[in-house]
């Protein structure tokens, strides 16, 4: 009995996908708590470097609009002295 050129690509990809996942499963299980450890410092440290960076901006951010405020404040005053 023949069967269709499509049916027998898919059972074989699908026969490889199958393989392929469970034996990257199974690496995961023997690996995995290595792995959870190694992701867990990383994601810390990560956001510490996050963190860092969100503090750096928002206090660049509060400089610049603490200058522009007080140079349009005191050049307002300027303007109106000499006027």
């Amino acid at each position: 009995m023949a069967y269709p050129k499509s049916i027998v690509v898919f059972l074989s990809f699908a026969l490889i996908l199958s393989f392929v996942v469970e034996q990257s499963s199974a690496q995961h299980l023997r690996w995995g708590k290595r792995n959870e450890m190694e992701t867990d410092d990383q994601d810390l440290i990560n956001k510490g470097r996050w963190a860092g960076k969100l503090r750096d901006m928002e206090s660049n951010f509060l400089q610049m609009w603490k200058r522009a405020y007080l140079a349009g404040k005191y050049s307002n005053r300027r303007r109106k002295s000499i006027q």
